[in-house]
């Protein structure tokens, strides 16, 4: 009987073992989560098409359908690799396909390279394959090479042509200035404004205004207006015509420090010595000192880093800098006569990793807006610990890195960033916007 009842128990583990689930104790069949999600998002540039030609002025609308299993959050626009437009899906939506369609002025003649980047709700981040079109001047004829390739078929006799007909006079030739080297391109007319992007050398850009002196040109510039300096670029006659344009006002800079007490200065026309670093070639993450010495100077101001407002030094003096990428360092300097001279040191940064913050961007879409007229404001700051969107005089609140944010004004604003150092202290870029 004992041995039975053995044979029985034996047989009933048997029976239990076969009755559990196939999967039990494996992840091979477990239900998919979100947090299981590794496929990126993907996005394509269906508008305007590879190489298209565009005439410049022309209001271009380009196309982005961005997908992904799970959901979209978001989708940017990169124009020659900057930001130019971020959107974000409605609160609350879960699309797996999102379509956007995005404005932008052609206005600098050349080639110009167009690229979106979508965002899951993972965060995983897709780009799609870059798309470059060449904008060109109203009137000019496409070159034999660009001309669309004719259909094949059955060979069919020429019919004869009679000549165009020459026209009654020329077409008037576009106001322009092209780029001697590759040129800092501003808000407003100086370099106390801030960096907007640049016009590569060779490049042209449609002149839409002027100062006074013809120092300054103003240009059509990422569907807005910009200002490039006279010193490096050659302007056209046309250029000369163009309209005396108003300048934003000069964006808030910090109180100058008085220079050091020194003997009565003599009018110089060039200021003695300059600014250098201890070293120009420089591993990312790696610091330098900076150092400058003028004297015979009214004031002066440097910009201490990427897109950082200047400041006002004593004359003589020394700083710090860890550059994270190659940055060009610029010292403005007034002379007793008021007038400037400007002083640019290049620092050569070679590798990835992170030092001093880089502002990429801080713009608006206009600098001048009728009361309570929304715009947006774009940024992009890189190797900051915290950023800070600042109204100055109404407020300040913590950012991402990279943003935008839709405002209004009943009154002259100026809007600023405030970027706090990973070692500690802040660095600034700020601009005016004003009511027209």
């Amino acid at each position: 009987m004992a041995r039975f009842k053995r044979h029985l128990l034996v047989l009933g583990a048997l029976v239990l073992l076969l009755a559990l689930p196939v999967g039990c104790g494996g992840d091979d069949q477990a239900e998919p989560t979100a947090a299981s999600d590794t496929q990126p998002p993907t996005a394509l540039i269906n508008q305007p098409p590879n190489q298209a030609l565009i005439e410049a002025g022309q209001a271009v609308q380009i196309e982005v359908v961005a997908s992904d299993d799970q959901a979209v959050s978001r989708i940017e626009l990169y124009i020659d690799n900057s930001l130019v437009e971020s959107r974000v899906t409605p609160g609350g939506s879960s699309l797996t396909t999102m379509r956007e369609v995005f404005a932008w002025s052609a206005s600098i003649v050349g080639q110009h390279t167009l690229q979106a980047r979508v965002y899951d709700v993972m965060g995983q981040m897709g780009a799609s394959p870059i798309v470059a079109v060449n904008v060109q001047l109203p009137g000019v004829p496409i070159s034999p090479t660009e001309m669309p390739t004719a259909p094949s078929g059955p060979a069919e006799t020429p019919v004869p042509v009679e000549p165009s007909p020459v026209p009654a006079s020329p077409t008037p030739e576009q106001p322009l200035v092209t780029a001697n080297t590759n040129a800092n391109v501003r808000s407003g007319p100086g370099t106390n404004y801030p960096v907007l992007g640049a016009l590569q050398e060779g490049g042209s850009a449609i002149v839409t205004g002027r100062n006074t002196d013809n120092s300054w040109w103003q240009i059509g510039f990422q569907g807005g207006t910009a200002w490039i300096a006279n010193l490096v670029v050659t302007a056209n006659a046309q250029a000369y015509n163009a309209p005396v344009a108003s300048a934003p006002p000069p964006p808030a800079t910090n109180t100058p420090v008085p220079p050091t007490a020194t003997p009565t200065p003599v009018a110089t026309s060039t200021p003695a010595t300059g600014l250098r670093a201890d070293s120009t070639n420089l591993a990312a993450g790696q610091c330098t000192t900076l150092r400058w010495d003028f004297s015979g100077i009214k004031a002066l101001y440097i910009s201490f880093g990427a897109g950082y407002d200047k400041e006002g030094v004593p004359g003589n003096g020394t700083r710090q800098v860890c550059p994270s990428v190659t940055t060009t360092y610029e010292a403005t300097v007034v002379k007793p006569d008021n007038s400037q001279e400007q002083r640019q040191l290049t620092i050569n940064v070679s590798g990835s990793g992170c030092g001093d913050p880089v502002i990429q961007r801080f713009v608006s879409t206009t600098y001048e807006v009728a009361a309570n007229k929304p715009f947006s404001i774009f940024w992009d700051v890189e190797c900051a610990k915290t950023v800070r969107f600042v109204r100055v005089g109404g407020g300040e609140e913590a950012v991402g890195g990279h943003g935008s944010k839709e405002v209004t004004i009943s009154s002259n604003t100026v809007f600023q960033l405030k970027v706090e150092k990973n070692n500690g202290g802040f660095v600034y870029a700020s601009f005016t916007v004003r009511i027209k």
